[in-house]
């Protein structure tokens, strides 16, 4: 690949390649760029969590983690809800197909605060706004998406998806 290749921050919205000249497999210029900036990604205030174009997780950031639980890298978007305890805020379980980074990552969608509930399988349940949208190359090839989330409310065991 060649060395001429940038990224911006993600800061509430999807990280954008903006330079690629000459690199063939776009998963691996993710991979190259999300590398160059796993430290700005690990700062961020917000849970950070991109899949390739086929919808497979590529990579989480540490806050991601701390507010879903373990993120199941590979992951595919039929699997979203159920690996990740994915619920509407009424405590229904939230269709995968559904889930913003599913809508961005398969039908190219950019959605903007999407309220749902995630449960921990280890502990706590939160209420989350989330952001997501499709990543594309400088050419304007879809490469994958992102989806950025915050907390909004903490939500006891006896309430919510519970």
């Amino acid at each position: 690949m060649a060395d001429n290749r940038s990224t911006t921050c993600a800061r509430g919205g999807a990280i954008n390649v903006v330079k690629d000249s000459d690199a063939k497999n776009h998963v691996e210029l993710m991979r190259h760029a999300l590398d160059h900036r796993r430290e700005c990604a690990e700062k961020e205030p917000e849970g950070l969590i991109v899949c390739d174009v086929d919808g497979s997780i590529v990579f989480a950031n540490a806050k991601a983690e701390e507010i879903v639980g373990l993120v199941r890298i590979g992951a595919l978007p039929d699997d979203y809800s159920c690996m990740h305890g994915i619920f509407s805020e009424e405590g229904r379980p939230y269709p995968s197909s559904d889930v913003p980074l599913a809508r961005a990552a398969l039908l190219g969608e950019s959605v903007r605060d999407v309220r749902l509930v995630v449960r921990r399988f280890d502990g706590p349940s939160h209420l989350l706004s989330v952001d997501a949208g499709p990543v594309y190359d400088a050419s304007g090839v879809a490469v994958g998406a992102a989806t950025t989330f915050r907390v909004v409310k903490d939500i006891g065991p006896e309430s919510g998806a519970r």
